[in-house]
């Protein structure tokens, strides 16, 4: 379901995929940034961008946690 945690640690995990087919990779970072971009372009109210920002930033430390250990 888009906006969870889960939805966004698939986007992650995707990426990191994506890095070994691909010739421009794009690093976790710079994934959490364009999910972020794009969360602040919603047509949602305040409080779902909230929670959508905050369960996008866990994913990522949770994912990053999995890659560096």
């Amino acid at each position: 379901m888009f906006g969870t945690v889960q939805y966004y640690i698939n986007s992650f995990k995707a990426t990191i995929m994506n890095n070994y087919s691909v010739e421009e990779v794009c690093s976790l970072k710079g994934k959490l940034s364009l999910i972020q971009g794009e969360i602040a372009e919603l047509p949602v109210d305040r409080h779902m961008m909230d929670i959508y920002m905050a369960n996008a930033e866990k994913a990522y430390s949770m994912v990053r946690q999995d890659v560096t250990g």
